[in-house]
Formats: structure tokens, sequence, C-alpha cells
């Protein structure tokens, strides 16, 4: 990802999902969640943090990725 420069999937992966019952079971957790934050912080700042979460969480998924690539890679014959 951040070799070809498309720093933007770090934004986009938290909106496209693998398929109708990953969505369901994700909005399950997180409209009662979700809505409970945000009245108690405030819209702008409820989006601040949604942003702050899936920037994180998606550099933190590619750091683990990587290092399990290095590390589960099959060695050369």
């Amino acid at each position: 990802m951040v070799q070809r420069l498309q720093l933007y999937r770090f934004l986009t992966a938290s909106v496209f999902h693998i398929g109708v019952l990953h969505v369901a079971f994700n909005m399950l957790a997180f409209v009662p969640i979700g809505a409970s934050l945000e009245r108690q912080l405030g819209s702008l700042q409820f989006a601040y943090l949604l942003l702050l979460f899936t920037v994180v969480g998606n550099v933190i998924f590619a750091a683990v990725a990587a290092v399990c690539s290095l590390l589960c890679a099959a060695p050369a014959p």
C-alpha cells in the first residue's frame, strides 16, 4: 500500500466490506454504541474519532500483515 503510494486505502478500507452479512454484523454492533457515543461527544468530535480509528486500525492491520508476510514466507529452495 505505502510503497505504491496508495495511501487512500487507509481510509477506504473501512467503507468497503466483504459481504452483506459482514455489514449487517458491523451495523448491529455500531448503531447502539455509536449513537450513544455521538450523543456524549457531539457529531464533529465523533466524526474525528471515527476517522482516527479508521486510519489507526488500518495502519496497524497493514503493519501486522507486512510482518506476517515476512515471517510466514516460505524459504527459497
